[in-house]
């Protein structure tokens, strides 16, 4: 391969993880709730689609084909981690896998309908999730401000992630048979 050539094949593979980045990621923090582990798989992910870039059909859906390399790099991470606090079972872990990489695919008004099913949840559950995701506060120290134990704090954060996930699958289903 010529270096001109080269240069192309690499400037081509940022513009697409530069534009599919922020996706690949939410998918990565949906099964990785902790921001460190997340953001070493996401380097992980990054660099290994680097590696196989060559395997990469262009025409295709990059973040899909992205999603799936960063799902075996969850898988692995998982496997290595099995202390870790939320333990999903595998069945849980297939039907998050299989929508959050349904969402990858399309462009829905995503970040609409979690703005609609936000404002369903109780102002409790809201300020929880704001607090963690909107001001990146950390669940330790979430869970020393609120007086909670990290993992009772965990376990709350996937109830709500759950319910604003099938919040979001509803109002989806719904737009489809308007």
């Amino acid at each position: 391969m010529t270096a001109e050539s080269n240069n192309q094949k690499h400037d081509l593979y940022i513009r697409l993880l530069m534009s599919n980045q922020g996706k690949i990621y939410t998918y990565i923090h949906l099964f990785v709730p902790n921001d460190q582990d997340a953001d070493d798989l996401m380097q992980e992910t990054a660099s290994t689609l680097w590696e196989k870039f060559d395997s990469f059909e262009q025409g295709t859906d990059f973040a899909s084909w992205a999603v799936t390399i960063a799902r075996f790099k969850i898988l692995n991470y998982r496997r290595v981690k099995k202390k870790a606090l939320i333990q999903y079972s595998s069945q849980t872990l297939e039907t998050i896998a299989a929508y959050a990489a349904d969402q990858v695919r399309q462009e829905l008004p995503a970040k609409d309908y979690l703005r609609e099913c936000l404002q369903k949840l109780s102002a409790q559950d809201r300020s929880l999730i704001q607090m963690r995701y909107a001001q990146s506060v950390t669940v330790k120290a979430l869970a020393k401000r609120l007086g909670r134990s990290p993992h009772g704090l965990y376990s709350s954060l996937s109830r709500i992630l759950l319910l604003l996930m099938d919040c979001i699958k509803q109002k989806h289903i719904a737009e489809e048979h308007l």
